[in-house]
């Protein structure tokens, strides 16, 4: 079997993404300030816990800014989140 082969075959089990996957665009609606901090400290690698413990609320504050958040970049993975947040130039990549 020939490299070709074997990449075909591995490319097969892979799941389709959506087809916009990678085309997330940062808002139109501009972010508010507390928005932008949990954005850039989720995107920073900070849990919700620690962002919480930084921020003195709860951790369940967090949550609901996330989830906010995530409807209102429309997306629910971390990765195009963080992606997002240096596009925006909230994070340096």
């Amino acid at each position: 079997m020939n490299a070709t082969t074997n990449t075909n075959a591995t490319n097969e089990k892979l799941p389709q993404l959506p087809a916009q996957w990678h085309k997330q665009l940062p808002p139109t609606k501009p972010l508010t300030k507390q928005q932008q901090l949990i954005l850039t400290l989720f995107a920073e690698g900070w849990n919700t816990k620690e962002i919480a413990d930084m921020l003195k609320v709860s951790p369940k504050t967090i949550e609901y800014h996330r989830s906010m958040l995530f409807k209102l970049l429309n997306t629910y993975s971390i990765a195009i989140f963080t992606r997002l947040a240096i596009k925006m130039g909230l994070v340096k990549d």
